[in-house]
């Protein structure tokens, strides 16, 4: 429990301090955001290769599926995983890179889910439909959403707790 604490009180105060012009508050219909990861023999265990999340209205809510299809849509579950994880999850809308708005539709390195760790994310506002696929290695993601990627893997962390 004191380490749920601790890592939502990291996660909240990393978001307040990436907070600045090049970050911006958005407010999507829809937020998807997740990863997928090489796993062994195709094996894909809830929670290790991949796993998704929506953000929608004030709740969150994870991947349903116990084998992803990506890049496939995924199937939420029904149920959200409470407040605590939305508050955590929130900071991925409320400092959301302006570079990456500017840059829609856009892969920033190998993004092959066989072979690289990728981050991917869905931005839906009035039907329109923005994504992009990230490389988790850092020297092929552009400097301006560094700080994001890893304020999304801090998030990662919390929600799989």
């Amino acid at each position: 429990m004191k380490q749920s604490a601790f890592l939502l009180f990291a996660t909240v105060l990393l978001g307040s301090c990436i907070k600045d012009q090049n970050t911006t508050s958005i407010h999507p219909s829809s937020f998807v955001f997740g990863y997928c990861a090489p796993c062994p023999d195709n094996m894909v265990p809830p929670g290790k290769c991949f796993m998704f999340y929506e953000i929608k209205g004030n709740e969150v809510y994870a991947d349903s599926m116990r084998m992803s299809r990506y890049p496939e849509p995924e199937v939420f579950s029904v149920v959200p995983l409470g407040t605590s994880k939305y508050q955590a999850a929130s900071t991925l809308i409320n400092n959301f890179p302006v570079y990456l708005l500017n840059n829609p539709n856009t892969t920033y390195g190998n993004t092959d889910c066989d072979t690289h760790w990728t981050l991917h994310i869905e931005y839906t506002e009035n039907g329109q439909v923005k994504t992009w696929d990230i490389s988790h290695d850092t020297a092929s993601q552009p400097t301006a959403i560094r700080a994001y990627v890893a304020q999304m893997d801090s998030v990662f962390n919390l929600l799989m707790q």
